[in-house]
């Protein structure tokens, strides 16, 4: 039985396939533009239009997989934010990149009575690390601010390094939400990790008992040529932060 992380994957994934059909991009019956071209340029090989049917068959217990997702982006400008997370638009083209000057510029301009603005996100000078891990002293908060679409308390931190290329960058800002639960992370989603004096920000793999508690999580790399998977034990100090939003320095 699928996940329900794989089974929300197919469903993006479906919702592209639309999205391409309706820019013209995935067109019946034409040679180069058919399910059959989009799919060989997915899978790298021909002769395999009829995996894409079954992805988009709700009948079919055939999804797609994560393994696929550069492909895709690659070849039709699909946002690998959307395609990972479910955040962020559809398109790469359709992306206006929050720029970290003007954020941060309007989340601390001053309110009547020259008070400081007080914002929902929290911005921490603490730099999650996506190469190798980093000593880390107690978060400072630096200014807070808000964003329209995020509501509630959460937090962002600077990212450093290269092993989440090219899904967040060196220089970036994510913006977080904390976890209350191990048990709530989800195989395969992005979060912030900190441990033992360390912070990191990976993909995320819960290593679960048979009695569905988690005493370890596996911490994956998107740049997996440069970066190998490690383990990490879950203790009463760890903390956990769900990665929401990507702002870029574009």
């Amino acid at each position: 039985m699928a996940s329900q992380e794989r089974i929300e994957l197919n469903k993006r994934f479906i919702r592209v396939h639309d999205a391409l059909v309706e820019k013209g991009m995935i067109v019946k019956n034409d040679r180069k533009r058919s399910i059959g071209a989009f799919a060989a340029k997915i899978f790298g090989k021909p002769g395999r239009g009829h995996i894409i049917n079954a992805y988009l068959n709700k009948n079919d217990n055939r999804m797609f997989k994560y393994d696929y997702i550069p492909e895709l982006c690659e070849h039709f400008g699909v946002s690998e934010e959307f395609m990972r997370l479910g955040v962020g638009p559809m398109f790469e083209d359709d992306r206006e990149s929050l720029s970290l000057a003007s954020v941060f510029s309007s989340g601390s301009s001053s309110q009547s009575g020259g008070l400081p603005y007080k914002g929902a996100i929290q911005h921490s000078t603490v730099a999650l690390n996506a190469g190798v891990s980093i000593d880390t002293d107690e978060p400072e908060i630096l200014m807070t601010f808000d964003l329209p679409d995020l509501k509630g308390e959460k937090y962002s931190f600077p990212v450093q390094g290269n092993s989440m290329t090219p899904v967040i960058e060196h220089g970036d800002i994510v913006i977080c939400e904390r976890l209350e639960n191990i048990k709530d992370i989800k195989d395969n989603q992005i979060y912030a990790i900190s441990c033992n004096g360390m912070m990191w920000i990976k993909y995320v793999r819960p290593m679960r008992d048979a009695s569905d508690n988690v005493h370890f999580i596996k911490l994956i790399s998107e740049n997996s040529i440069e970066h190998d998977p490690f383990e990490e034990e879950v203790t009463a100090e760890m903390e956990i932060y769900k990665v929401l939003k990507r702002i870029t320095n574009i």
